[in-house]
């Protein structure tokens, strides 16, 4: 079955996360875009691991100028 990624490239995802920010004292905290692609690289390990024919297809979406780019 064909996956479909939707990213989201807004400036929204540049905030960091709260909990992130609270219980760490690094400076460089996590961000929802970092989450983000951190959850996408292990999806798309998992499907080159267990799913070797599976198309994958990448849209990214910035809502401030309604763009769809599709990689």
């Amino acid at each position: 079955m064909p996956t479909v990624l939707l990213l989201d490239v807004s400036l929204s995802m540049s905030r960091t996360v709260l909990g992130a920010a609270l219980s760490s004292p690094v400076v460089d905290a996590n961000t929802y875009r970092h989450l983000a692609v951190h959850g996408i690289n292990s999806l798309l390990d998992y499907l080159t691991t267990n799913n070797k024919l599976e198309f994958v297809s990448l849209v990214l979406q910035c809502y401030f100028h309604g763009i769809f780019c599709f990689v």
